[in-house]
């Protein structure tokens, strides 16, 4: 009796061992004749989350940040960061210097979400927009993109709903993943890099 009851529990560990190990997919139930279908939804999905990391939508404000008026700033080679923006929005004109440090990049969600901001403006001195740095602003109606500018990151500009135009200057190398993606209203792009090149997944649509 206790010899069956040992290999009873055996068999239960191993069937419940090989549903925990069998593929997601193997066990969603689909429509016939869609599987194809709903296995590319999936895929998809799987590399939306990977590419933008939507669960990460607060700013990268740390123990070491330092707050200067209107941003809070980490220090990094030759200048610093900004991590975050807690001014009241409108047109911003985002200086070449705080604390008499140059400012290089804009951070991860720096601007997330920041439905009070207008318009934006970035200074020669900015070299990198980071991942979804204004993403989801949605009355944002008015961005100049700085000379030094080289990445745009991405979901950098995702949402930005009122934006009709752009200008992408010269110095710009890398536009990043969904950079434009959801900017409804955006019918004009200049890009004034001539070598410039990035495929339709730029201005795509994501959840």
């Amino acid at each position: 009796m206790k010899r069956r009851f040992k290999l009873m529990i055996s068999g239960l560990i191993i069937i419940s061992v090989g549903i925990f190990l069998m593929p997601i997919s193997a066990l969603a139930e689909v429509p016939n004749g869609a599987a194809g279908t709903i296995e590319s939804e999936q895929k998809m999905t799987l590399a939306d989350g990977e590419m933008l990391d939507p669960a990460g939508d607060s700013p990268e404000i740390s123990i070491n940040s330092v707050h200067s008026g209107d941003y809070w700033y980490d220090d990094i080679a030759g200048g610093i960061k900004i991590v975050a923006y807690s001014g009241s929005g409108g047109n911003v004109d985002i200086p070449a210097t705080i604390d008499g440090k140059s400012v290089l990049e804009i951070g991860t969600d720096a601007f997330y979400g920041k439905a009070s901001l207008t318009g934006v403006n970035l200074p020669n001195s900015i070299r990198s927009l980071g991942m979804r740095s204004f993403y989801n602003c949605p009355n944002l109606n008015s961005v100049f993109l700085g000379n030094s500018l080289m990445t745009i990151g991405n979901g950098s500009f995702w949402g930005a709903q009122a934006l009709p135009s752009i200008i992408v200057p010269s110095s710009v190398t890398n536009i990043g993943y969904a950079a434009f993606a959801n900017c409804n209203a955006l019918t004009k792009i200049t890009i004034l890099n001539s070598a410039l090149v990035f495929d339709g997944q730029v201005f795509g649509t994501i959840p």
